[in-house]
């Protein structure tokens, strides 16, 4: 449990917290982790919460379980950096639980332009997924990418034009991440789709949260069908 007084009251008042609901409030944050071959991780640089807050969060990380990054298939010591957010639970006046949530060792988006529908699947009433494998640099640039799968050209050549400006927040050094595109026509009900599923292999390069995916959030792209 972490003792509260005198600091939420700065914390609350601070545009880096919101609410969840009436009882939670949430904080992000970000940290470089150092994660040795036997999956132990240090703490580094934290950035967001400052204070009791941050010792606090400091702590749970150091209690995750963390896969280490593979070299040869073998385990070997790695940085990365892990975000995520730190949930505050009221106890009761002046004291809050803590705990953390939506960690991962994955790229954030800085910067997305989503793609455009293609127009003869607009015409055709079709929806669609891509899966694209998205290389990028330490500075979270785009530096290349790699189609995965893909339900149609026309879809495949739509994600490939939008990625390129993709940005996204620095990394500890090349990483590689899949992200999920979903193409949906509003003109079909939505219940008469199967909803997507992606099975994203993990970065095995890199030390990543024990439970995490190899996935970003996907980006929908929702097209209308136009009936004349």
């Amino acid at each position: 449990m972490w003792k509260a007084f005198g600091v939420v009251a700065a914390l609350l008042a601070s545009a880096a917290v919101a609410a969840g609901d009436e009882q939670e409030r949430y904080v992000a944050f970000a940290a470089r982790v150092s994660v040795a071959a036997d999956g132990r991780a240090t703490i580094g640089e934290l950035t967001g919460p400052t204070g009791a807050l941050a010792q606090a969060i400091e702590a749970r990380l150091a209690d995750t379980r963390f896969a280490p990054a593979k070299q040869d298939g073998a385990p070997v010591a790695a940085d990365a950096l892990v975000h995520g957010r730190a949930v505050l639970v009221p106890v009761n006046a002046d004291e809050y639980e803590i705990s953390l949530r939506g960690l991962t060792t994955r790229p954030a988006f800085r910067s997305a332009s989503v793609p455009i529908y293609p127009p003869d699947r607009v015409r055709a009433g079709a929806s669609g997924t891509v899966e694209l494998l998205v290389h990028i640099d330490a500075r979270g640039h785009v530096r290349d990418t790699t189609v995965v799968s893909s339900s149609h050209p026309s879809f495949t050549q739509s994600v490939r034009s939008a990625s390129k400006p993709w940005h996204f927040g620095p990394q500890v050094g090349d990483i590689s991440v899949v992200v999920p595109i979903v193409f949906r026509n509003a003109s079909f009900p939505r219940g008469n789709s199967a909803e997507p599923k992606f099975e994203c292999a993990l970065d095995a390069s890199r030390p990543n949260v024990v439970g995490d995916t190899g996935c970003t959030d996907f980006i929908e792209v929702v097209g209308t069908q136009i009936r004349r």
